[in-house]
């Protein structure tokens, strides 16, 4: 490995929150930011995520340019 630490998109991503003193973060939690959010395990001392399921409450309507209510 030539002496490299490799480190996935997430963990990069991580590192530098880090490096800048971000101390907080919000987020939709999806499958495409599950990589993320398992990245800041090993860091939820350093970094609070506040982060919201919207898959069951709502869905977008991208012709009507808005969200619903799915339960109606």
């Amino acid at each position: 490995m030539n002496g490299i630490n490799k480190l996935s998109a997430a963990q990069a991503l991580i590192e530098s929150l880090l490096a800048e003193n971000v101390d907080t973060i919000f987020g939709i939690i999806s499958s495409h930011t599950m990589e993320i959010f398992d990245a800041l395990y090993d860091h939820r001392d350093a970094i609070r995520i506040h982060m919201r399921d919207l898959s069951s409450s709502c869905t977008t309507e991208p012709k009507r340019g808005g969200m619903r209510n799915s339960t109606r």
